[in-house]
Parts: C-alpha cells; structure tokens; sequence
C-alpha cells in the first residue's frame, strides 16, 4: 500500500472519528482512548490497525444502536481489507 492510499485512510477514518465524537460527547474520552491506541499501533505501517479500530467502533457503534453509522463504518472497513 502506497503512502498516498495509507495517508487517504487515515484523513477519512479521522473524519469518522470527530463525527462519532460529536454525536456521543459524553464518550469522547472512551473513544479519544482508542483512537490514540491507533496512532501508536499504526506508526509501524500495518493498515491491519485501521481494520482493528474500526471493527472495535462498530461494534461499540452497535451497543449504541447506531447502525447507520455501522453500516457506513463496515463499507470502509470493506475497502480497506480488500487493499491489504
């Protein structure tokens, strides 16, 4: 994977992310947490990080029973793992 399309990814995850936090406020410290276990995780350039993270926001999307956030989260996490 390209610099360029890893790049790509991040700017619209880090999209989604300030999207979720303005809709759970009261969660944002949870999902701030998590976020920057990614920043970490994805220093070592394995996209896998970016399918991890997603996976664990839908599924906490789902406890909130958000599944139109969910669904749009699962198409990215969709594309993403047909790049890698």
């Amino acid at each position: 994977m390209t610099g360029k399309v890893f790049t790509k990814i991040f700017n619209i995850i880090n999209a989604k992310v300030a999207f979720v936090i303005s809709r759970y406020p009261d969660d944002e410290t949870q999902i701030n947490d998590w976020y920057l276990q990614l920043l970490v995780d994805i220093k070592s350039g394995d996209v896998i990080h970016y399918v991890d993270f997603l996976t664990l926001l839908i599924s906490w999307l789902e406890q909130k029973e958000d599944y139109v956030m969910c669904a749009d989260l699962f198409k990215l996490k969709n594309k993403i793992e047909k790049w890698i």
